[in-house]
């Protein structure tokens, strides 16, 4: 019944996203089709394109009509392209999870790994060491670990590719020789702040646990250190699953600028060209792709967290 009600409550939020993605890119001043003819045009023609779109149509018409489109899976047509926008979203998408997934794996163990390691290490160089390290990796920005590594791992030392997916340009050039090396730049950017920002966390959170008294009771009992600190990491875990989705969710949102470095043609271009070319029912797709995403991730990981820690539920 939990898992129903949790579900069932995450309705009225997407909703809003679907409200928020629609109505946002109406707010910003300017006709997108006087934009796109450069206002070479006809009044006439730009009547008759208005009509085609349905931008002619009153917000509520056009928010319902353009809702029932995207839940059967069609989010319109570009306006800039003049082509379907779902089969170009769709491929944008997963060009974003060929480097979001791998960089939310990497982020997640290394952010835990390192956060454990930090809060429990007997060693005090170690401790110090990560305990310095942490805030660093924190206070990178994504976009600017991206140029840096571009300038030093494919410019200075020329040992990877800068930019790109391949001479394919999509996923298959990935699996041709050579082609995971385009991987490597982006999947290593996203990680690097999102680890550090899981393992900062983490590292606060096995800490707090440590000063239990459960921890000072199996002490006195003559437990084992490594059986101890099985015990506090175990604890800590429930109250850190809704970070972890959080952190992964922002890790999206970090693909757009992270895309725009390395010219990956993945959500994040897909998005940004929308916004360059005004192109409204291509921005609108994007960001209810985002938002529903995000959602979703929020979701995944309080029901993770119901899961570790059965006092959620009630």
């Amino acid at each position: 019944m939990y898992w129903l009600t949790r579900a069932l409550a995450t309705l009225p939020t997407l909703v809003g996203v679907s409200v928020f993605s629609f109505l946002l890119v109406h707010l910003t001043p300017g006709d997108p089709l006087t934009t796109l003819t450069e206002g070479a045009a006809s009044e006439a023609t730009i009547a008759r394109l208005q009509a085609y779109y349905g931008f002619d149509q009153p917000l509520p018409v056009q928010y319902a009509t353009w809702l029932a489109g995207v839940l059967s899976g069609d989010f319109g047509v570009s306006v800039s392209m003049g082509r379907p926008i779902a089969p170009m979203l769709g491929t944008a998408v997963l060009n974003t999870l060929a480097i979001a997934v791998p960089a939310a794996f990497l982020a997640v163990f290394g952010g835990w790994a390192l956060g454990v390691r930090a809060a429990l290490s007997q060693n005090r160089f170690v401790s110090r060491s990560l305990s310095f390290l942490l805030p660093a990796l924190v206070s990178v920005p994504p976009y600017w670990l991206g140029m840096v590594m571009v300038a030093v791992f494919a410019v200075s030392l020329t040992w990877l590719p800068a930019m790109g997916m391949g001479p394919a340009g999509s996923l298959s050039g990935l699996l041709s020789p050579g082609g995971l090396q385009h991987l490597v730049l982006p999947v290593l950017t996203l990680t690097v702040a999102t680890m550090g920002i899981l393992a900062r966390s983490t590292k606060a959170a096995v800490e707090h646990v440590a000063e239990l008294d459960f921890v000072a009771a199996m002490r006195a009992r003559g437990a084992a250190q490594n059986s101890i600190d099985r015990r506090i990491a175990r604890n800590a875990a429930p109250g850190l699953a809704s970070l972890y989705g959080l952190q992964i969710a922002y890790l999206l949102g970090a693909s757009i600028l992270v895309e725009s470095v390395f010219a990956w043609p993945g959500l994040g271009v897909f998005l940004t060209n929308a916004i360059q070319q005004r192109d409204i029912p291509a921005i609108q797709a994007a960001l209810l792709v985002l938002g529903v995403a995000f959602v979703i991730l929020n979701l995944v990981a309080d029901m993770v967290q119901a899961y570790l820690d059965p006092r959620v539920k009630r």
